[in-house]
């Protein structure tokens, strides 16, 4: 039964558009970067005595894609798309109840699902490869920065930084999804891994002990720069993956862990745990028996509906609309973990940051305002990401858009209400802000809160620019048939581009930015 799962999983997969698509975005973006680093747009290429297709090289590209930010992102993004699917597809299309009375045993359900969307996701990963061989192959190579093709160079280190960190990401965002039963719960994940690994690459950077912080670090990053630190360009150009030391403890270390996640989801899994509802921190409530309507016997006890398509009841359902999708947001249990990371991460800011020339500082309004939005605002760039695709998909997910498409609903009135949600959300958010950073101040004994100049930054002028983040990324949802598609191109547009204009193409014009303010005065007490 395991090959017919797997097979039939594979098939499937491989009949989405969606894998083609992941697949050329890894192509196109590491061609572009392959590109921009080899002068084939026309800049200078960097000049350096090592060869940027060595395999130490392809090895620090691989890496980028779970160590940078916008990179592994995009990666995360992706590996949720995939792996949360494999077994949440089933309860979510309501064919669970199937596995029940089928002669399916539970390993061959659970290795056919995963180990067929974890060669997806591969050949998704594989997208990395084939960009960065075309662009190397492409560039003129006017420097002497490329050296001679090698498959080794590209298989190897595939093999023990691809391989082994996508089977980590795929493991623990397999296991959350199918216990959770919502995707939801691996997009806050991949937010809080980022989060914590960010964290604990700053905490590590300055201790004297490399060896832990290299372990520390599951994409393996950290133990291939202290390893290949004192290399020389020949020792660069012509070894290979360094696979000893810290490096083998670090990759044998993570997919051990790896291992021991996918084992534990073996050993909790069960068929029938979709019959019981989702509850983390509050007990499963009883079952709670509707009171017997009361009978009806003739037609005239039935009320008769009174119509009423007028435009103040249009807004009345606006507003109760829009009050119902803001709730949503705000009750669900993911809520409060962005709201708390977001404050917790701003307290650690603010305590290790304020020193001019080693002197500390006042925690002044503006320096709040800096620390809390910027933190605050990083989070709410991605729940607007996740939470635009969310509510625009909850009733195509649910089974009811044509329930909903046939009520006497206005479109106006369903597309404004789930807009004005995430507005609401993110100055609900930008609230949270403010008065993190008035609590800063009074935990550090400075009571001068200037609440006008709160409210005019932060509920103000940041705020103001959100509303035209949650107008983009619900508008893309609208237009875009692909939720986890939708995503990308959001990530893309709103954090790649100004990012590759700035960084890789030397281009610092804001006008090509989405939702640039252009060039800002800092603001002072003066």
């Amino acid at each position: 039964m395991f090959k017919e799962l797997f097979s039939f999983e594979l098939k499937q997969w491989f009949k989405r558009p969606g894998v083609y698509i992941y697949f050329f975005l890894f192509f196109i973006i590491t061609f572009l970067l392959g590109a921009a680093a080899t002068g084939m747009f026309g800049g200078n290429a960097r000049d350096t005595n090592t060869y940027i297709n060595s395999s130490v090289s392809i090895s620090g590209l691989l890496t980028s894609f779970n160590s940078n930010f916008l990179l592994g992102f995009i990666t995360l993004i992706i590996i949720v798309a995939v792996m949360g699917n494999a077994v949440n597809k089933d309860f979510q299309y309501n064919t669970h109840a199937l596995f029940f009375t089928k002669p399916i045993r539970k390993q061959h359900y659970l290795l056919g699902r995963f180990f067929a969307s974890f060669l997806v996701t591969l050949f998704c990963m594989l997208g990395v490869m084939f960009g960065a061989t075309l662009a190397f192959a492409l560039a003129p190579n006017d420097n002497g920065q490329i050296g001679p093709f090698s498959f080794i160079n590209y298989a190897v280190p595939f093999l023990v930084f691809t391989v082994v960190n996508t089977f980590f990401l795929s493991a623990l965002f397999f296991s959350l999804v199918t216990f959770t039963r919502n995707l939801t719960a691996g997009y806050v994940a991949s937010l809080v891994l980022i989060v914590l690994v960010g964290v604990t690459n700053a905490i590590t950077k300055d201790l004297d002990n490399k060896t832990l912080g290299a372990i520390l670090d599951p994409f393996g990053s950290k133990a291939l720069r202290t390893i290949t630190e004192y290399w020389t360009p020949v020792e660069r150009n012509e070894n290979g993956v360094p696979l000893w030391g810290v490096l083998l403890a670090n990759r044998l270390i993570w997919l051990g862990l790896s291992a021991g996640v996918f084992l534990w989801t073996y050993s909790r899994f069960s068929f029938s745990q979709f019959l019981n509802p989702v509850a983390f921190f509050f007990r499963k409530r009883k079952e709670e028996k509707s009171a017997v309507s009361k009978p009806v016997f003739s037609i005239d006890q039935i009320l008769k509906p009174h119509l009423d398509f007028s435009i103040a009841y249009s807004w009345k359902q606006y507003w109760f609309l829009t009050r119902f999708e803001f709730l949503k947001f705000v009750k669900s249990v993911f809520f409060p973990i962005i709201l708390g990371l977001s404050i917790l991460l701003t307290a650690v800011t603010v305590s290790s940051a304020g020193l001019i020339y080693g002197t500390k500082t006042y925690p002044v309004t503006y320096q709040m305002i800096e620390f809390s939005g910027g933190l605050f605002s990083f989070f709410m760039l991605i729940m607007m990401v996740f939470y635009s695709g969310i509510t625009i998909w909850r009733e195509k997910e649910a089974k009811v858009d044509e329930l909903v498409g046939a009520s006497p609903v206005k479109n106006w009135v369903l597309f404004l209400s789930k807009f004005s949600a995430l507005c609401l959300l993110s100055f609900s958010m930008l609230l949270g802000a403010m008065l993190t950073g008035m609590a800063m101040q009074t935990y550090h004994g400075y009571y001068h809160f200037e609440v006008i100049l709160y409210m005019r930054a932060l509920l103000g002028f940041v705020f103001a620019s959100f509303i035209l983040i949650c107008a983009f990324t619900a508008a893309i949802q609208v237009f875009v048939n692909n939720k986890f598609v939708g995503y990308i191109i959001v990530v893309i547009i709103v954090i790649g581009l100004p990012l590759l204009f700035s960084l890789g193409l030397k281009i610092n014009n804001p006008l090509l930015d989405f939702n640039s303010d252009g060039p800002l005065l800092p603001y002072s007490d003066m």
